[in-house]
């Protein structure tokens, strides 16, 4: 099977949104990913095999270990289209 260069930028944690093309992560955000992984290891909201990391406040400037957690895809985009 053949996937696009936007398979292989989202498997890499290099694909940027389009809606979030403005605001553009730090220059150290490939360290601060690793980190994230390293801590939490599996995503945090459901305990199964991690995706990617969120901003907890969904502030994309707020790059603060803090603010940053580990999530599988499908908790990341009920974290993102909640109605909270």
């Amino acid at each position: 099977m053949k996937h696009k260069l936007k398979y292989w930028l989202k498997r890499q944690g290099k694909y940027i949104n389009r809606y979030n093309i403005s605001i553009p992560l730090p220059d150290n955000w490939e360290e601060l990913r690793d980190k994230i992984k390293a801590r939490d290891k599996v995503c945090i909201d459901c305990g199964g095999a991690g995706h990617g990391v969120h901003h907890i406040n969904r502030d994309r400037t707020d790059s603060e270990l803090s603010n940053l957690v580990y999530l599988c895809w499908d908790c990341h985009m009920k974290r993102h289209h909640s109605s909270q």
